[in-house]
């Protein structure tokens, strides 16, 4: 982008007018990398905008030491109560945050491994629904809130320069303060899965790192052959390569004969894999066996079932080698899910500029408390939906079911799609859905009118005198006649 940034240096004292008050204050045109090379004054910061329109007061960047980091942000949601939370318009980053953004590699990107990211984000949506088979009619916001999304997103933005282990330690963290259940599959389980797609193996929280290798390789080779060589052969050709790493006959099997023999070839693997000591490779493995089986599906959770207690990240490791074996099934399938999973991926960055998110981590943070829910006043561009950013670059979204946030409030006591999956499932229209909404919707008004909603008084016997319906109301005045 143009980098026509513009700066200054505030102390504390002069923070707060030129957090709020920007077109009245002295900014110097510089660059941005001119700009982080400056150290920020203690307990103050460097604030700059880019390219900020006239009348607009508010900057887009505020960079502080990396001591005053976590209190320059409590600091400012005290003073600063009516323009909280300040991460959802102003970027607020240390000086070694900043440095990072000025050193990464500025084009977005994941190379051979698009598509197989792409795969593992369709696998763990299906999983975390409880094995959905068909994803068509899944919308593209719920898959990029998946935690594979965040860490596909990291990589593309950061690439090597990226800590998933955090990534997913601060996914699981919220997903348990924000959300409304539980899911089947926490992020710390996918690191491994996510190391050996970002070919970071060495970095990976599994404690048998080397195991992780031949993975790596296997994954890499057949991503970089899939332009020229066709299905069958690279399919065979995997095979091959990995009996050279594993003494799995079954494995090689699920890629021979016709695919009656490949599914029993695949119940064999997964009835050994099963039975021994359980590790990501053994998921690993099967999920390689089962993309044998049929090549391309990033979504087929009955080959598996029999195996998802014992061996659960099966299915997303099946998404990954899908996607690496036949990239455009696995854009196009599920009503092209992939293909708006791949766009969000390699979307644009918003590190300079002003913040795309709600709400950063860090400014979260300070209302989680372990063991209790969570309630904010967090007002977003979605009800009940909150985007964070994790980490700079790499924006989530979480389905706020515990929020009490104004744009939430007004639709507390409206049925939402979750509370009515029979509804959601369906291919209704909108307007019809919409309709529905409202006819229940009134359908609570009148009871509640009627005294039959559950917070209202009992329900009167119209039968009976009024003096009776009259005191059983808490009404004690007389009468006039009968």
């Amino acid at each position: 982008m143009v980098d026509n940034f513009r700066g200054a240096l505030f102390d504390r004292d002069g923070l707060p007018a030129a957090m709020t008050q920007l077109a009245h204050q002295t900014l110097e045109p510089t660059s941005w990398e001119t700009f982080v090379r400056r150290q920020p004054p203690s307990r103050g910061g460097a604030i700059g905008t880019w390219a900020s329109t006239p009348g607009d007061p508010l900057p887009h960047v505020l960079m502080v030491r990396d001591e005053d980091f976590l209190e320059t942000i409590n600091w400012l949601n005290a003073y600063f109560s009516g323009l909280a939370p300040v991460t959802q318009w102003c970027r607020i980053l240390s000086h070694s945050q900043a440095e990072r953004i000025v050193k990464r590699q500025r084009t977005i990107g994941l190379g051979h491994m698009l598509c197989a990211w792409v795969g593992a984000i369709l696998g763990e949506c299906s999983v975390q629904a409880g094995g959905v088979q068909n994803l068509r009619d899944f919308p593209g916001s719920a898959a990029a809130s998946s935690a594979t999304f965040a860490a596909g997103r990291a990589a593309a933005v950061w690439n090597i320069d990226n800590d998933l282990g955090e990534i997913a330690r601060r996914h699981d963290e919220l997903t348990q303060s924000l959300r409304e259940g539980s899911r089947p599959i926490a992020a710390e389980m996918l690191v491994p899965l996510w190391s050996v797609l970002a070919a970071r193996v060495d970095g990976s929280a599994y404690s048998d790192r080397r195991a992780l290798n031949p993975l790596v390789e296997i994954l890499s080779s057949v991503a970089t052959q899939v332009d020229d060589v066709e299905p069958a052969e690279l399919v065979a050709k995997t095979a091959a390569q990995a009996r050279e790493y594993f003494d799995l006959p079954e494995l090689v099997e699920c890629a021979r004969g016709p695919q009656v023999e490949r599914v029993r070839a695949l119940d064999k693997l997964g009835e050994r894999l099963s039975s021994g000591p359980q590790s990501p490779v053994m998921e690993a493995l099967l999920g390689l066996g089962a993309s044998f089986v049929d090549p391309g599906a990033a979504v087929s959770p009955e080959l598996l079932r029999r195996h998802g207690r014992q061996l659960p990240i099966a299915p997303i490791w099946q998404g990954v080698f899908a996607g690496a074996l036949a990239p455009l099934r696995v854009m196009t399938d599920q009503g092209s899910l992939g293909r708006l999973v791949a766009k969000s991926l390699l979307a644009t960055d918003d590190l300079e500029g002003r913040p795309s998110c709600d709400i950063a981590y860090e400014e979260l943070v300070r209302w989680i408390t372990p063991g209790r829910p969570l309630k904010l006043d967090v007002r977003g561009m979605s009800a009940r939906v909150l985007t964070v950013e994790l980490v700079p670059g790499v924006t989530c979204a979480f389905a706020n079911g515990r929020s009490e946030s104004v744009a939430s409030s007004a639709a507390r006591t409206e049925p939402t799609r979750a509370a009515m999956p029979e509804r959601a499932n369906t291919s209704r229209s909108r307007s019809v859905y919409e309709l529905e909404l409202a006819m229940t919707a009134l359908e609570h008004r009148i009871e509640r009118l009627e005294g039959r909603h559950k917070d209202a008084q009992p329900s009167l016997d119209l039968g009976e005198p009024r003096e009776s319906r009259n005191r059983k109301a808490g009404r004690y005045y007389p009468t006039k006649g009968k």
